[in-house]
């Protein structure tokens, strides 16, 4: 530490001498090479050095004095760099808050175990209970679904559910197991009333053309039709011109 100090009186020693830490003295606080240099109106304004306040300078303008805080003292530089007598010491630091309370102890030994009183005589035997009656042989639970018509259990239908326990497990509702059946119903409610006719729906685009098909083959020719009537006779032409005699022979 005392390395330290006499490195910081140097640079302080400097500092001071050349002006930098005056030409601050306009602002509370000032770093100048790596330090922090607080500025103070004078000394009685300075607080206590500790440790929050390690290696800071402190100025105190009414009186001139220039210190650094180390190991809970202010030490006074002076512009040479030698380093001045201790400060007075600061008050006495607030007493701290009490420590938490320390752990509980561990417990202690367990005590001897005491020796064990006589065994109390037996007492009399009770009397022997009335039996229970036999409990009912147990079976799979198994439902019927089947159609209900139209009547007293459901105006307009429905379903009904049978329930049994089919004890023999043959999947069959016997005589024996009909006091077990729980019947239930699914009833139809009435039919609703017609809805209104929905609006017409607007005529779909006409499709495209389909392709014009391929010439089909000739047909085979037909079988000859039947001769048609004789046509009425037509009417005897004029009679033509009587023609130039002949030559006489010889």
């Amino acid at each position: 530490m005392k390395q330290t100090e006499t490195a910081l009186a140097t640079l302080l020693g400097a500092l001071v001498a050349g002006g930098a830490v005056q030409a601050c003295s306009s602002e509370t606080t000032v770093r100048s090479a790596s330090l922090t240099v607080v500025r103070y109106a004078d000394l009685a304004s300075r607080p206590p050095c500790d440790a929050s306040r390690a290696l800071e300078v402190s100025l105190a303008v009414a009186e001139g004095v220039v210190a650094v805080c180390s190991q809970g003292n202010w030490l006074p530089v002076r512009a040479g760099g030698e380093t001045g007598a201790a400060g007075d010491a600061g008050a006495a630091g607030v007493t701290g808050a009490t420590g938490a309370s320390g752990a509980t102890g561990a417990a202690g030994m367990t005590g001897a175990t005491g020796s064990s009183g006589a065994t109390g005589a037996t007492g009399d035997s009770g009397a022997t209970g009335t039996a229970g009656a036999s409990g009912a042989t147990g079976g799979t639970t198994r439902v019927i679904l089947s159609a209900e018509a139209a009547g007293a259990n459901c105006s307009y239908g429905g379903f009904r559910i049978d329930f049994f326990v089919d004890g023999n497990g043959n999947n069959t509702l016997d005589t024996l197991e009909l006091g077990s059946v729980q019947t239930a119903y699914v009833c139809n409610g009435p039919t609703g009333a017609t809805g209104a006719t929905g609006a017409s729906g607007a005529t779909g685009a006409t499709g495209a053309t389909g392709a014009t098909g391929g010439t089909g083959a000739t047909g085979g020719t037909g079988a000859t039709g039947a001769t048609g009537p004789t046509g009425a006779t037509g009417p005897t032409g004029a009679t033509g011109p009587t023609g130039a005699t002949g030559a006489t022979g010889a």
